[in-house]
């Protein structure tokens, strides 16, 4: 995109905004300990109450950013938690390599497939009906150099030349 805009830089905050519509300073949701509260109408909700099939997959645990314990998973009919429990390959590899590095992108790497393969399954089990799905995908996050947000040049320092070389 040559422009994009978000409510927030990070996943909490945005993820509840998307969800309400609102702005953060609105629904509330601005500390990593945050909780979208049911009193805010979300648009699986609406959409549920219109007749649609609601279900989301997010490829973390219920206490994540996108967790149903933080609020994200209000008017959904179905909210599918990290869709499979063994480690890739690439996870076993990147901890061979380096301990911390699992510790650090585990649940991160590699669970796209996996994820979309369950979303799939669930797309040709159900009847020809209107539906809501949202699928969260983690794997963005990770790089397979085990470095995560490093974008290449020249984009890595856009907005402030030669000042995050170190970041």
């Amino acid at each position: 995109f040559e422009t994009a805009y978000a409510q927030a830089s990070w996943t909490l905050p945005s993820h509840a905004s998307m969800f309400t519509g609102l702005d953060p300073i609105a629904h509330g949701v601005t500390s990593q300990k945050g909780r979208l509260v049911e009193a805010h109408l979300t648009v699986a909700e609406i959409l549920r109450d219109a007749g649609y099939s609601t279900a989301a997959w997010v490829g973390r645990g219920t206490h994540s950013f996108v967790g149903s314990e933080r609020g994200l998973a209000q008017g959904f009919d179905r909210y599918e938690h990290a869709p499979h429990a063994e480690p890739s390959l690439w996870q076993a590899l990147l901890h061979a390599y380096d301990p911390n590095l699992k510790r650090k992108h585990k649940g991160s790497l590699g669970e796209g497939e996996a994820e979309i393969t369950k979303v799939l399954e669930w797309l040709a089990s159900r009847p020809p009906s209107p539906f809501f799905l949202f699928v969260h995908l983690d794997d963005v996050h990770s790089q397979p150099e085990g470095r995560p947000y490093n974008s290449p040049p020249p984009y890595h320092d856009r907005f402030c030349p030669g000042e995050v070389e170190d970041y």
